[in-house]
């Protein structure tokens, strides 16, 4: 049941008229190419370090036995995510420019998963109690955040609240990566909560 609903909810179809009140109707193949472009430049130096330091896939957070598991509970809570968000209509889900985020958003997930979950979390986790270690890349994770909410014009107020939300968001995503001890899912997660939540 799932299954079919999110199939009928998530397939592409041709764009209806009332789609240019969808806010990601204008993005299209050049911002998500721009975007994906950015991330891997932003994730390469920490990819590069593991690799240099032979050190494995683990060290980013990215296992083999649970990719799978990861990215179906992933799914599961990221069709929770579009319901919660209020992103459940056939209107933003059939318009090209919302895929086409999704997919810049999938770059944006996957390299701040990799960086702040696998790299930094299992970094900090290996010096510090793990509730800590936690709460150290979330805090990491909402001030990187910072720079882009100044440059998009945010009130201090504003880039406040943001931070305390990106804090919480790490935090749980911190936390799940103890029990998942696996980024797919999570970058999926992220992914379709900044298509959501911004789009």
């Amino acid at each position: 049941m799932t299954l079919v609903a999110a199939t009928l909810l998530l397939v592409p179809r041709a764009p209806l008229p009332e789609d240019a009140a969808v806010p990601t109707a204008a993005y299209g193949a050049r911002g998500a190419l721009i975007q994906l472009a950015t991330n891997a430049a932003l994730a390469a130096p920490f990819v590069a370090w593991v690799v240099w330091r032979r050190q494995g896939l683990g060290a980013l957070g990215i296992g083999k036995e649970d990719a799978l598991r990861s990215l179906a509970i992933g799914a599961c809570v990221s069709l929770v995510c579009i319901a919660m968000l209020g992103r459940l209509s056939v209107p933003f889900w059939s318009t090209p420019g919302t895929w086409w985020q999704l997919l810049a958003m999938l770059g944006v997930g996957a390299s701040e998963e990799i960086v702040f979950r696998g790299f930094v979390l299992g970094g900090l986790a290996k010096r510090m109690p793990r509730l800590w270690a936690e709460l150290g890349s979330a805090v990491l994770f909402s001030l990187v955040h910072v720079p882009q909410r100044i440059a998009s014009g945010m009130a201090p107020g504003e880039i406040a609240v943001s931070l305390v939300v990106l804090l919480a968001f790490g935090w749980c995503c911190a936390a799940a990566m103890r029990y998942g001890k696996n980024v797919p899912g999570l970058a999926l997660v992220h992914a379709v909560f900044n298509v959501c939540a911004v789009g």
